[in-house]
């Protein structure tokens, strides 16, 4: 509960003969201006409101926080600015397994860094591990000819406020070599389960759409029918990040079987995936492209000149926004515009 106070000065202008605006004819003059900008409040009033205030649209880590900056080193403990871990540290094994529920990894703000990995590394429902930024200036940059940030087997997880370049490969048909600028992994899970994902207030692109790239990948690989991931992953927030110049999809959801060499067709393997919010644009196939999904939202999004790569390979295809295989899908109020043909 919130306690609400207002503070009021008043300057009465009215109740003597002849002032304007009390309803009688204007006779006299005009009282002189009097400003009341520095006067003391004349009274305080104040009253209990239930109103909340804004409460944030992912739960907050409350644990230890780490540094990383450019100039950090492994041998730092990363507990404060002053002594922060380089990139090299975080992408260890042994720096991973020791991260437990709230903790908290920062990237110094202006600083460029190449590819981080994390992997196997879960908070709890209500409090997650962050991946995030400090510092002020422009937000940490990840840049690299590879898959920039993955984060692979993770749950309860937040990745928010971090700029994204995937520095891809030329598009072309016969060339596998496909890279995304942040990639949710979860192929070849077992019996593992992972829920709670939220990234929010990325930027992420390559070069042109004319490169083999996504922006923001879940993904989910198996053999083949038999052995494919059913309820893998839930409950995932995609919101408020802006997505461009990529040359396959902006934002996308998939599921693969290997064996058969084409997509995992099961609805049941992911459940509520909330696209929503995102600013999509300049994209060689599909603006924002969702497969394997059930109890699902693609709303208020904004997506424009997508399908357009200027070569007839169908790759994703060509629209603004599509669901595939998808049960209980919301698709509302979204603007898309500016869409193309992919010359196919």
């Amino acid at each position: 509960m919130k306690r609400l106070a207002v503070f009021l000065s008043v300057l009465a202008i009215c109740g003597g003969t002849g002032m304007a605006g009390c309803g009688e004819e204007k006779t006299g003059e005009y009282p002189a201006y009097e400003s009341v900008a520095d006067r003391p409040a004349d009274a305080e009033y104040a009253f209990e409101s239930e109103l909340e205030g804004e409460k944030s649209p992912y739960p907050l880590s409350a644990g230890r926080v780490f540094y990383v900056s450019a100039e950090g080193s492994s041998s730092n403990d990363g507990l404060s600015e002053a002594a922060p871990l380089d990139l090299a540290a975080v992408n260890s094994q042994a720096f991973q397994a020791q991260l437990t529920a709230g903790d908290s990894i920062l990237f110094r703000r202006g600083d460029t860094f190449g590819n981080l990995t994390i992997t196997n590394v879960s908070g709890s429902e209500d409090n997650p591990v962050t991946l995030s930024a400090y510092g002020e200036g422009e937000a940490p940059f990840f840049r690299y000819s590879g898959n920039p940030v993955v984060i692979a087997y993770c749950g309860n997880f937040v990745v928010r406020d971090l700029k994204i370049e995937v520095v891809g490969v030329d598009r072309a048909p016969s060339n596998p070599s496909q890279r995304a600028g942040l990639s949710l992994v979860y192929d070849h899970p077992g019996d593992r389960k992972f829920e709670n994902i939220y990234i929010f207030d990325n930027e992420i692109f390559s070069e042109s759409v004319q490169k083999n790239t996504f922006g923001i990948e879940v993904t989910a690989a198996s053999q083949n029918w038999d052995s494919r991931p059913v309820g893998v992953l839930k409950n995932v927030h995609i919101k408020r990040n802006t997505v461009h110049d990529l040359g396959r999809s902006g934002i996308h959801t998939i599921g693969w079987l290997v064996d058969e060499g084409y997509n995992n067709v099961d609805p049941a393997m992911y459940e509520d995936i909330f696209i929503d919010e995102n600013v999509v644009y300049n994209i060689g196939c599909m603006g924002i492209y969702i497969t394997c999904c059930t109890n699902s939202t693609i709303n208020r999004n904004l997506v424009y000149s997508a399908g357009i790569y200027d070569k007839s390979e169908l790759m994703e295809g060509e629209c603004g926004i599509m669901a595939l295989c998808a049960d209980g899908m919301d698709i509302m109020y979204n603007e898309i515009y500016g869409c193309r043909d992919q010359e196919v």
